[in-house]
């Protein structure tokens, strides 16, 4: 995260970005910043967020070579899939009980529309399913 500093009583304090609301309330009206805003999260730091940003090119090299090798273009476009759903799966489980039932419900739509899709071939009218998502989200109150 992003620190900035502000000075109290003649004392310079370290705080995070976000705190910059309670600073507001506080009436502290001077702030700088202490390095340059092009960081990076600490989700690109983590072990996650490094397999996070891998995961676009392993689908591709994975659908390549289920391209070239077992000549599976069509069902192999399915491993892309996998982009969204792996960062959702790997943050799936934090404090928000709410955004987990909700990351979930999505998972569990996205794979039955697409094996449905692709075992069945009903893709038209099972795309109705998304309209589940933000239903639920309206009702769960994300």
């Amino acid at each position: 995260m992003a620190k900035m500093t502000f000075e109290e009583n003649g004392e310079e304090v370290i705080i995070d970005a976000d705190d910059i609301d309670e600073m507001a309330k506080k009436g502290i009206k001077k702030i700088k910043r202490t390095h340059n805003t092009n960081y990076r999260t600490k989700y690109s730091r983590s072990v996650r967020g490094k397999i996070v940003q891998a995961t676009p090119l392993i689908c591709t090299v994975v659908f390549l070579l289920l391209g070239f090798l077992a000549d599976a273009w069509h069902p192999g476009w399915v491993v892309f899939i996998a982009i969204p759903i792996v960062p959702s799966l790997l943050y799936a489980f934090g404090e928000n009980k709410k955004a987990n039932i909700l990351t979930i419900l999505t998972i569990i739509i996205t794979i039955a529309y697409v094996v449905v899709g692709t075992v069945w071939g009903i893709w038209h009218p099972t795309w109705i399913a998304f309209l589940l998502i933000p239903i639920a989200s309206i009702f769960i109150g994300r």
